[in-house]
């Protein structure tokens, strides 16, 4: 039985893939320390962030969680899952390690009563004389608002309700008061994300050495860092989950419509940065929120959206498409036409050269043809 547990809550986007993948390939030497971070199985899956079969274990509406929505994870599949992670979590009472080590970020998200269950089914697996902690980092705000969009995103959900939910929230200032009343008399600790980064050894090494006392070196090379979109790219996926008629609120993991966005996600380009227009649409949504309108000041602003396409190589963007489906192709032929409309009174070779893209996928185009003998007149 456990006379500790740790709960690593995260925050989102605050390195907590790269410290599940810590957790996960350094299991054996944690386990020598006496710290236990379990396999928590989902059929033959057994994901380094818990966050997916903790929310099975204690949400009230299991089938609405996006994971089990995107692998098809339903109805008595559903039901078998969750009785086998029951199972999975009273074996962890036989354990020999005394500490318990659970990460997920998704657990930041659950109800007061889904804590309380959770809470409940720690106690059953510890000593009467269980410490529990709670653990969550922190950043500015800056770089969590373009991240949460980013992600967001990737994930399939379109930007008016990326941008919605986001001028509903706390930002990175967590209501505690939840886990105060769920997990009443443990230790709540909040960490700066910027400052752990900063760290000797960085993230990983202070979560080692700060929260779980190991002082011995563990492997850090091999961790995953999630790369940012560029505003190319952006634009691309934000256009096509808007138009596309295969849009679904959450994208079936290996349907033509998820692999469409993970290509697109791979275009190169200046990265990504909250936009001018993004700005105006937020300060919208929050006019009567003052404490996010003041977040709101923390951002400078250069360039609005069009400008990523002047002068740009459109040679990487043109391969990437060339992957995607014919339907995907289609729908980003109107956003290049468009935004060559948009640009032919600024820089007409720019707006040349997105017409021509547009042109390769749609040949016989009227409005694209046309546009490009006016553009040809005008260039020569």
């Amino acid at each position: 039985m456990f006379d500790k547990v740790i709960l690593h809550i995260g925050l989102h986007k605050t390195g907590t893939t790269s410290l599940q993948k810590y957790f996960g390939s350094n299991r054996s030497e944690l386990k020598k320390s006496g710290i236990l971070y379990p396999k928590l199985y989902i059929n033959d899956f057994s994901p380094n962030n818990h966050s997916w079969p903790i929310i099975n274990l204690v949400s009230k509406l299991p089938s609405d969680y996006h994971l089990n929505i995107a692998n098809n994870l339903l109805g008595l599949k559903l039901e078998a899952v969750i009785k086998s992670l029951d199972e999975q979590m009273l074996a962890l009472k036989s354990a020999k390690e005394k500490v318990l080590l659970i990460s997920g970020e998704g657990i930041s998200t659950l109800k007061a009563e889904e804590l309380a269950i959770l809470k409940n089914k720690l106690l059953a697996i510890s000593s009467s004389q269980v410490t529990l902690e709670v653990h969550y980092f922190t950043r500015q705000t800056k770089g969590f608002i373009t991240s949460i969009i980013q992600q967001r995103l990737k994930g399939g959900t379109r930007e008016s309700i990326i941008l919605k939910e986001l001028a509903k929230s706390s930002l990175i200032n967590l209501k505690m008061t939840k886990f105060n009343k769920a997990f009443e008399n443990a230790e709540i600790v909040n960490h700066d994300y910027d400052e752990a980064c900063s760290y000797k050894g960085g993230l990983e090494t202070y979560f080692s050495e700060q929260i779980l006392n190991h002082q011995k070196n563990l492997n850090i090379n091999d961790h995953r860092v999630n790369e940012g979109l560029s505003n190319s790219a952006f634009q691309l996926i934000r256009y096509y989950i808007e138009h596309s008629k295969k849009y679904t609120r959450v994208p079936v993991i290996g349907s033509p419509y998820s692999d469409n966005i993970t290509k697109l996600a791979a275009i190169k380009g200046e990265k990504y940065a909250l936009t001018l227009e993004q700005h105006s649409k937020l300060q919208e949504l929050t006019k009567n929120n003052l404490a996010f309108s003041e977040f709101l000041n923390e951002f400078d602003f250069a360039v609005p959206e069009t400008d990523c396409w002047l002068n740009t190589d459109l040679g990487g963007i043109e391969s990437v498409l060339d992957n995607t489906d014919h339907e995907c192709q289609q729908v980003l032929v109107c956003f290049f036409r468009d935004m060559s409309l948009n640009l032919q009174g600024i820089n007409i070779a720019s707006a040349y050269n997105l017409m021509k893209l547009a042109q390769k996928y749609r040949p016989n185009g009227p409005l694209i043809n046309r546009k490009i003998e006016e553009y040809l007149i005008k260039i020569k």
